[in-house]
């Protein structure tokens, strides 16, 4: 796994694509980081894949996510979700992040 820089929001961990965990204790930090639902959607490690966002914020009027802290990533939803069920984090939104060609 590559290093995550300190300034950046996004998440930035090299994985393979079929997983991709920020909930590390290397990646702590970037778990706290709040971006919006088109920051998260944007980055290439999430696109086309399944995201779980902890504290994730809604639109009152189309009811879209809007924002919240990316803590893991996978292509495999029932992956994602054995691990989010095993964290300490049990109040996530599973979401998924189109591709820009979706």
């Amino acid at each position: 796994m590559a290093s995550k820089s300190q300034s950046s929001a996004k998440p930035t961990t090299a994985a393979p694509r079929g997983r991709l965990s920020l909930t590390g204790r290397e990646q702590e930090s970037s778990m706290q980081q709040r971006m919006t639902w088109d920051q998260i959607c944007e980055h290439p490690e999430c696109q086309g894949r399944w995201v779980a966002l902890y504290g994730c914020e809604y639109d009152q009027e189309t009811g879209r996510a809007r924002e919240g802290a990316v803590v893991d990533v996978d292509d495999d939803l029932a992956s994602l979700c054995s691990r989010v069920q095993q964290s300490h984090l049990k109040n996530c939104a599973i979401l998924f992040c189109r591709t820009r060609s979706n």
